[in-house]
Order: C-alpha cells, then sequence, then structure tokens
C-alpha cells in the first residue's frame, strides 16, 4: 500500500470532483481526480518508455502545481524515488546532495533547467527531462498522447518514497528519507490533526498538505502567485480566490497569512463564513493571530507546529488561547504551541553537556526527562517521526535510542505547562548565556511583536552584547520596547529595513544571515543602548 492507492480510491469514489485547481498564464485551471488519475498513468508509461526503474531517483525541480501532483504519484506508483532539492541553495549544496543520493533522472521546469549550465552534478544526470516545449539535451516530460500503463503497483512498506534536505549544524546536508510506510503514517495523523474531509475546498500553499488531501478526497486551491515568495504574494488575490471557489478551508504559512491579513485590514475586507485555517510552518506569532481573528471573526484557527523529521508535533485552536497565556506570552514565557498530538510521544529533555546520549535505557531517559515547567530540549517519537537519516549522517546528534524506540531530538527549546501544553522558546543553539544568566530568543521575540508599530524582532548574542534587531516603519516604535529592554537586560536595540528571513516560507528568522547584516551595520544602525 502506499499514498498513491489512497489517491486511485478517491479517484474512483469522486472521478468528476476538482482534485486540483492552480492559476496559470491562461487563467484559473481545474484538473479533477479522473483527469488527474489519467495524467498519472500516462506519466508512469512516460518514465518506462525512458527506462527508469524502482529505488531509481527522481530529482523534481518544479513549483506547486498540477504537474508536481502527476509526477509525484507516478514516482510513488512506480517505485521510483522522489528527490527534492531547493533549487536556490547554491551549486556547492546542489552537489553534496546528489553526492549523498545521485539521482538517475531530472525533471525540471525551463527556469530551473538553468541550474544546468552552473552545475556538473546536474549535467551528469542520465536522463533530463524539461516540463517546457523544449530545452537542449532534454526529453519532454508531456503526459498527454502516452497510452496508460498497466505495469502493477509495486512499491510500498520500507522503501524509500522520497528524499529531501535539511541542514545540519555544520551547515552540510542531511538527506530526510520517508519511506511509504512512513507517509501513510503522516497521512493518517495528519488526516485526524488537520480534521479532513472527503469534498472540503482548501486553499493550501503546504506541498505535504495538499498530499494529504489528494489522499483524503479534498480539492485543493495552490494560491496564485509566486509561492517560492510567500511573502510577495498579493493578498487581495488570494481573498477573491477564497470566496471565488467557497473555500472551507485555508492552509498556509504564517507569512501568507499576514498577505491576506494586511490586505483585508487595508481595504475594509472581512471573512464573513466560518472558514478553518490552519497555520504553520514557522513560529506564528500572537499579534497574527488576533488580528487574523479581527478580519475572520468566525473562523476556527489552529496553529500547527512540527519540523521536516516530525510533522505535527503538537496544535492549538485559538479560541482555546486564553487572556492570561496572551498575558503570559507578552511578559516572556515563551510562545504557547498547545497540547501534542494524539500519536506522538513528548518528553523534555534536561541539558546534558558533553553527555553521549545516543543510547539510553529507559530507566536514564525517565532520570534526564524533565517535569513541567522546567525548560529543555523538545524529544518527540512515534509512527511518523523520522527515525534515521540517509547512511546515518546526522543521527548521533539528533537521535536516541530507548530499547526499539527512536526518539528525535527537535533542536527546539520548550516546557510543557502543568495542563500538558508545550510552549516554545526557540532554536536550542540560539539561547543566550552570559552574566544575567539565560535568555530565549522566542519569549523576547513575541514580547516585542506584541509592542505597536514592531513589524519583525529577532534576539541574538552578537560581540558578547543582548541585541534585539527589529524591523518597524516608525523609529518612534522602538521606545514602546523600553520596559522589554530593561527587563531582559537588551544591551542594544536595532533598526533594519528588511529582516533577513528563511527562504522555504519567507517567516523563520535566518540567523545567520542577520549575523552578516550586524557584521556590516553594527556600527551605524545602533539606536538604545541599555543602561545597566
Amino acid at each position: 500500500m502506499n499514498i498513491f492507492e489512497l489517491f486511485e480510491q478517491q479517484a474512483r469514489e469522486r472521478p468528476r470532483q476538482p482534485a486540483i485547481v492552480e492559476t496559470t498564464h491562461q487563467g484559473e485551471q481545474s484538473t479533477d481526480y479522473d483527469e488527474l488519475h489519467h495524467a498519472v498513468l500516462q506519466s508512469c508509461t512516460l518514465f518506462e518508455r525512458h527506462g527508469l526503474m524502482p529505488g531509481d531517483a527522481v530529482l523534481l525541480f518544479q513549483p506547486m502545481s498540477v504537474a508536481l501532483y502527476v509526477y509525484l504519484l507516478a514516482c510513488f506508483r512506480l517505485g521510483l524515488v522522489a528527490m527534492f532539492i531547493d533549487p536556490g541553495v547554491g551549486r556547492d549544496y546542489i552537489t553534496q546532495c546528489c553526492r549523498i543520493h545521485p539521482p538517475r533522472a531530472l525533471l525540471a521546469a525551463p527556469g530551473a533547467q538553468l541550474l544546468r549550465l552552473l552545475s556538473p552534478s546536474l549535467r551528469r544526470i542520465p536522463v533530463k527531462f524539461t516540463t517546457g516545449h523544449w530545452f537542449p539535451f532534454s526529453k519532454s516530460a508531456r503526459w498527454h498522447g502516452q497510452r496508460l500503463t498497466t505495469s502493477p503497483v509495486v512499491a510500498g512498506g520500507d522503501a524509500i518514497a522520497l528524499i529531501s534536505f535539511t541542514s545540519a549544524t555544520t551547515g552540510a546536508p542531511k538527506a530526510i528519507a520517508r519511506s511509504h510506510d512512513f507517509l501513510l503514517a503522516q497521512n493518517h495523523v495528519l488526516r485526524q490533526s488537520l480534521a479532513l474531509r472527503p469534498g472540503q475546498v482548501d486553499m493550501n500553499s503546504l506541498p505535504i498538505f495538499v498530499l494529504a488531501n489528494l489522499a483524503t478526497g479534498l480539492t485543493s486551491i495552490i494560491p496564485a502567485g509566486d509561492l517560492r515568495h510567500p511573502a510577495a504574494v498579493d493578498g487581495a488575490t488570494l481573498l477573491r480566490q477564497l470566496e471565488h471557489r467557497h473555500a472551507q478551508r485555508l492552509s498556509a504559512p504564517p507569512s501568507l497569512i499576514e498577505r491576506l491579513v494586511a490586505a483585508c485590514e487595508r481595504d475594509g475586507q472581512r471573512l464573513q463564513w466560518p472558514l478553518a485555517v490552519y497555520t504553520g510552518g514557522a513560529p506564528v506569532f500572537p499579534q497574527l493571530l488576533q488580528r487574523l481573528a479581527g478580519i475572520a471573526p468566525l473562523a476556527q484557527i489552529h496553529v500547527i507546529y512540527g519540523s521536516s523529521e516530525a510533522e505535527p508535533i503538537a496544535q492549538i485552536e485559538y479560541r482555546e488561547i486564553s487572556s492570561s497565556d496572551f498575558e503570559a506570552m507578552r511578559l516572556g514565557r515563551g510562545l504557547l504551541a498547545g497540547k501534542p498530538i494524539a500519536g506522538i510521544a513528548l518528553r523534555i529533555l534536561a541539558p546534558h553537556p558533553g553527555e553521549n546520549i545516543a543510547t539510553l535505557t529507559p530507566v536514564q531517559l525517565d532520570a534526564m526527562t524533565l517535569q513541567p515547567n522546567a525548560v529543555g530540549e523538545i524529544l518527540v517519537s512515534g509512527e511518523h517521526v523520522l527515525t534515521g537519516y540517509l547512511h546515518g549522517s546526522g543521527d548521533q546528534e539528533t537521535k536516541i535510542r530507548v530499547g526499539d524506540t527512536i526518539w528525535h531530538r527537535s533542536g527546539d527549546a520548550g516546557y510543557l505547562d502543568n495542563g500538558g501544553r508545550l510552549w516554545l522558546l526557540g532554536r536550542d543553539r540560539e539561547i543566550v548565556r552570559d552574566g544575567h544568566g539565560e535568555a530565549y530568543p522566542f519569549p523576547i521575540e513575541c514580547a516585542a511583536l506584541q509592542a505597536p508599530g514592531i513589524q519583525r524582532a529577532a534576539f541574538l548574542l552578537w560581540r558578547q552584547r543582548r541585541c534585539l534587531v527589529v524591523q518597524c516603519a516608525d523609529a518612534a516604535a522602538v521606545r514602546a520596547l523600553d520596559e522589554l529592554r530593561r527587563r531582559e537586560h537588551i544591551d542594544a536595540v536595532m533598526r533594519i529595513d528588511r529582516m533577513p528571513l528563511d527562504r522555504r516560507h519567507n517567516a523563520k528568522i535566518d540567523y545567520p544571515a542577520l549575523r552578516r547584516w550586524l557584521t556590516r551595520h553594527t556600527p551605524h544602525r545602533q539606536t538604545q543602548r541599555s543602561s545597566d
């Protein structure tokens, strides 16, 4: 059994229901389940005709689109390994990824084909497909006109279905290999956690969530715009899509949600229907939730916390956050993520400087597990939690074996409160330790963002000084941070015109890039200094 077979079942049950709606240069295009199923079978024939065999890796450089899911589902059906690398990470990183798991085929949109001119590792890939009309030394990936494959579905179990890459603390890539069984387990958890129901209409920009939609029988509306840069997508266009398609759900990172909220606030628009909103992939701070509730008063707003290795981990609904919770976040207790989801085991691991904890006994793990309200590293296990990286690279630092169970060390600091809810404090490696004690990024950033006029905030240690960098339209907004500055012993508050953010969701602070900015601008941009 694999994800393709779940999708195929939906195609039999609801052939004329739209599966994916996308916006192209020709306007809005709707593909129903039957059409998508036929395209997948035709693409299987295309891949087979060019000699691709089960276990071969296909490197996909393809934006969110109908075509992406056609090729992805075809890979699952044939037992090919779908491989994803962010094309913007640079030539050296791509080369390292291709060494870790050499692809047999490359399938790329015309723009991404240009990477072959810069990357010898891409040029060495034996079979090259283009999704455009033509590109030198490439085969057409057009499935139209191909016969429907009749070969049986053979892939499943612990065979690798999908490989993506994340970075180690050294910056070197680690390969996240997901088996067919893993994807099925993740799909089951997502279906329950996201309350997926066949027939629902979901505007969705989160790729793995769209895959779950296809396996469950939902209609996915891909937001119009360049989703490689969600913080630049036009919010008014998103609103028109939601209204036109009568969407019942919205699944998107906070950067895309912010664009929708800003457009509604600017134009005096409100979402006056019971929309179910699911947001995650980056920290979701309380001021965005409050603004979203203001323009969508009937919405059910859910925040999802997870990681590439474990998605999801915890979630909370906006109406479950009390006024005292909001006050606690304002006062620096952290960012409330909610209760761990069903199907995951979560512990808070005590600090262990210098200890090798790759293997523990159950008694040792219990001894290292912290009680409520004590801060440590978030540790998780479950069927949808990655048990190891490809070739074991990174396992020593991020996995703990306890008997037959593998626990994943998230690298995130946090704690459980007396009610069993998880509070996030930020990446463990970004904790500031100095003469004033320990200070964590999220509590300070969360508090700063609730000050009027502060759009983004980042807290870090820079040249042995506690620094708070803020993005705000008006320099006067910095004065609202005086109380926070004194309370947290912040040495300097600096303004930045544009906060560096992660490439994927445009929502997480890119701390290495921010440190490079500080190197260039610290002598000129300091605006406040603590008198402590």
